[in-house]
């Protein structure tokens, strides 16, 4: 989120994909991921399952 705060956006203008809901797949791993949390305004982790995702779902913080 901070590389494209950083770009051309307005840092006050969110991409579309960081208003989508935190989603653990339909696999069974336990995969640390990290989502943006809109109501938070900030990162948050979660356990991934490993596949089925939406694209708010980052390898790190």
């Amino acid at each position: 989120v901070l590389a494209i705060q950083r770009g051309s956006l307005s840092p006050y203008t969110l991409p579309e994909l960081c208003g989508l809901p935190e989603e653990h797949g339909s696999c069974y791993d336990d995969i640390l991921r990290w989502r943006f949390d809109s109501e938070r305004k900030s990162c948050t982790s979660f356990m991934y399952g490993g596949c089925d995702m939406n694209a708010n779902h980052f390898t790190s913080e």
